[in-house]
């Protein structure tokens, strides 16, 4: 496991320059979400009394929710970034485990339900597509928002119990320790100046339970997609 982590190492400079891509493209999804979201409202005003039409408009509520949470899912990733930390700056009136706190709580946020929200919304709105009527129905918009926030629970709980139990329940238990990195979420480092700085890292438990619940639905979406075609 520490010949893969040493192979995986990223040297500072490549990372600050995927942090600067990552504000780029969170920063044009942003802007294409707020245009998309106003010309659904423009859409669904144009086509009024075009009964055959308002299929396409259908699912609108689901579409909104869906530019919401990747809005959410791009923001906690440029929060995390190192390259806003190391010069301590930006957080410098919060302490180091206030930012660790943070850190913690963008893993429960991102990884336990924002991400996982997103590919839920997609199944749904690809489903939607093989449906005849139903997403004409305003209570189609409600019962799959519904179902969104249900699918999301398992793993919301997951990602706690890893985050605020895991950590205690390591350093108590006197067999079966894990290594530090599977639920650690912060690392301490030094800045310029010399100041402590919590840097956000990802915990290798929250990152297997994000990828079971991704393969999960990475099988669906395969069986979907060849419905679809």
């Amino acid at each position: 496991m520490e010949s893969v982590l040493w192979v995986m190492h990223v040297n500072r400079v490549v990372a600050d320059a995927l942090g600067v891509v990552t504000i780029c493209l969170v920063s044009v999804l942003v802007l294409l979400g707020l245009f998309c979201v106003l010309y659904s409202f423009y859409f669904r005003n144009r086509i009024k009394g075009f009964t055959q039409l308002g299929y396409f408009s259908g699912p609108w509520i689901i579409r909104i929710l869906f530019i919401f949470l990747a809005t959410w899912w791009g923001l906690g990733e440029i929060f995390r970034l190192n390259l806003l930390r190391r010069d301590g700056r930006l957080l410098n009136a919060l302490s180091a485990t206030w930012q660790e706190s943070l850190c913690k709580i963008y893993i429960v946020s991102n990884l336990g339900f924002a991400e996982p929200c997103v590919f839920l919304t997609l199944v749904f709105l690809l489903r939607a597509s093989l449906q005849k009527s139903g997403t004409l129905s305003p209570k189609w918009n409600a019962r799959t928002a519904g179902y969104v926030l249900l699918y999301c629970v398992p793993g919301f709980v997951l990602q706690l119990v890893v985050i605020l139990i895991g950590p205690k329940f390591n350093k108590e238990s006197n067999m079966h320790r894990l290594p530090p990195y599977f639920t650690k979420a912060a690392a301490t480092s030094k800045t310029r100046r010399n100041d402590d700085v919590a840097l956000c890292t990802y915990p290798l438990l929250s990152t297997i339970i994000l990828g079971l619940f991704n393969t999960i639905l990475s099988a669906y979406l395969s069986l979907l997609g060849r419905r679809i075609l």
